[in-house]
């Protein structure tokens, strides 16, 4: 099932695909600190500016990885000079 939604929101993409265990997934058990990711497959060039196209947020687990979040960022609005 695939749902649309719009949000604002400050998001940072490190460069490299570079995991973090900076977070808590809240899973069914508790709270756990695993690694997670944030993928981008593509890149694109709004305004002047170089931001991920297709991305996805991933947990990797015991079990496996977890992907939570799949978007696409369609527009984009700043407030600092390119």
């Amino acid at each position: 099932m695939s749902r649309r939604f719009s949000a604002a929101r400050n998001i940072g993409f490190r460069s490299g695909d570079e995991p973090s265990t900076d977070r808590y997934a809240d899973l069914p058990g508790g709270l756990v600190q695993a690694e997670w990711h944030t993928p981008v497959e593509d890149w694109r060039v709004i305004n002047g500016r170089a931001v991920p196209g297709r991305f996805s947020a991933v947990w990797h687990l015991p079990q496996g990885p977890l992907p939570y979040i799949t978007g696409r960022l369609t527009h984009l609005t700043y407030n600092v000079a390119p």
